[in-house]
């Protein structure tokens, strides 16, 4: 399941890539830095994890469709809420799992989401590659507690 979530995380990008390519030819969209190919190939990666935290998110609830439901609102809705918020957006932005996803892949960039919403321009106290070591932090935590909860659940 990580692998297909992650060779369908590069096809994905790639695919992406390639057609924005034709569309906008003269657009400077050239993979020529390691941030670059990290905004693209780390797509793959960053679905790898995200499939390991659907699953574990998915043992921990019991039903597909509340896990599904809970995990999008958590990361379209929840993520985004907390952080255009004007007095605890920035503070807080750097430690929610899915920003610091796209953390990585954006190389920084601000999100332009939030940063529109609540004026905030959030410096993230870790690199990209962290940001991505955070998530997987996150999600390594909450599977192990999944395992430990189903372990103790269904014995």
């Amino acid at each position: 399941m990580v692998l297909v979530s992650a060779v369908t995380g590069l096809i994905g990008a790639f695919a992406a890539w390639g057609l924005g390519r034709l569309v906008k030819s003269d657009a400077d969209l050239a993979l020529d830095s390691g941030g670059d190919w990290r905004a693209v190939a780390g797509v793959g990666l960053v679905y790898a994890v995200a499939a390991v935290l659907a699953v574990a998110v998915g043992l921990l609830v019991r039903h597909s469709a509340a896990a599904i439901a809970l995990v999008l609102v958590y990361t379209l809705l929840l993520e985004t809420v907390v952080t255009s918020i004007p007095a605890l957006g920035g503070h807080v932005q750097p430690w929610l799992p899915f920003k610091a996803a796209n953390y990585f892949l954006t190389d920084g960039q601000p999100d332009r989401v939030t940063e529109g919403v609540s004026g905030n321009a959030v410096d993230y106290p870790y690199g990209p590659w962290i940001g991505l070591l955070f998530f997987g932090g996150i999600t390594a935590v909450i599977y192990a507690i999944s395992l430990i909860t189903t372990q103790k659940r269904d014995a």
